[in-house]
């Protein structure tokens, strides 16, 4: 009996495939169900359009289509795997199968930047609505991932999402990284600085934020495959240059109760990285449940906080 459930909503399009591929590499390894969910547009026939087929047989293809994909994903990958076409809103409707899932898989295609960022995205919607951890699939799936960054500020959140981190790709080489903003530890005005008290202040912040990022390394399980990385920079351009330089195939980030819109013009890590990053993005909610968890936990004692419990909520299946 699975305990664990991954949910993959495809389209049929390459990415995804790709997502669908990786959810089930995730299924597999961590013993879970996955569930592969179509959603046929209201008002819209699910095959090309002039087709004089009735909708019962095209809806018939689709399921068809479906079956032949969760085949394939079982006898290849020996993953346990589920499927359902429903008819609806594509977002609304992913949402709602959620509620019943650990991990929401979804892929994503490079669009139109600028109308991305004036309407927001399906993928965008969804972030926003989902109240468990979503997985935006950028590329090929061929194996576990090897490679983890886990951008973070140094709330009491972030301890519970590099903990996280780790129960997800367990073999995985991890970089937990923080970007400090250019005026953290000084002061004051810049302008009115000598340069040797602004080197000092610098120093400063950047030791005391190593130690912080150490402590929260420590808090959440870190073992000998994490090690921390501090730049100065603003959090959104210094993650995603941190993403090029290190090239992880993962990366993982908390999101606050926000609209992503809302993010884009606040220039939010999500938002860029969503956009501009090549790797795959996980992106655990932040509630303050999660972080009410992290402040409870003794001091002396590592999180442990499994990745499949990060929602409470169907962890105790209510």
């Amino acid at each position: 009996m699975y305990h664990r459930t991954v949910l993959a909503v495809t389209d049929f399009s390459a990415a995804s495939a790709n997502a669908a591929w990786r959810a089930a590499l995730i299924a597999t390894e961590h013993s879970a169900h996955l569930h592969l969910l179509h959603v046929v547009s209201t008002g819209k026939a699910p095959v090309p359009s002039g087709s004089r087929t009735p909708i019962d047989t095209q809806l018939e293809n689709v399921r068809l289509h479906l079956k032949a994909i969760a085949r394939r994903l079982r006898s290849e990958l020996g993953a346990d795997v589920s499927w359902r076409v429903v008819r609806g809103d594509p977002v609304w409707e992913s949402v709602q199968a959620s509620h019943n899932a650990h991990l929401l898989v979804i892929g994503s295609a490079r669009r139109n930047a600028l109308r991305q960022s004036l309407m927001g995205s399906a993928v965008e919607r969804l972030i926003r609505m989902a109240c468990i951890p979503v997985l935006v699939v950028k590329r090929g799936a061929e194996r576990a991932y090897r490679k983890l960054l886990v951008p973070v500020d140094l709330a009491p959140h972030a301890e519970a999402a590099v903990s996280a981190a780790l129960d997800f790709s367990r073999g995985a080489e991890v970089e937990v990284f923080h970007a400090l903003r250019v005026l953290d530890g000084i002061g004051m005005p810049a302008a009115d600085a000598p340069e040797a008290a602004l080197r000092r202040c610098r120093n400063t912040a950047m030791d005391k934020a190593r130690a912080a990022l150490l402590a929260i390394i420590r808090a959440a399980g870190g073992t000998t495959r994490v090690r921390p990385a501090l730049e100065f920079g603003h959090p959104p351009g210094t993650s995603l240059r941190q993403e090029v330089l290190m090239a992880p195939e993962l990366v993982v980030i908390g999101k606050r109760d926000r609209s992503l819109l809302a993010d884009f013009f606040l220039g939010s890590v999500t938002q860029r990285l969503l956009a501009e990053a090549s790797s795959d993005l996980l992106i655990l909610p932040v509630t303050a449940k999660a972080s009410a968890a992290v402040v409870i936990a003794k001091p002396s004692a590592p999180l442990q906080r499994s990745f499949w419990n990060w929602n409470s909520r169907i962890s105790r299946g209510n």
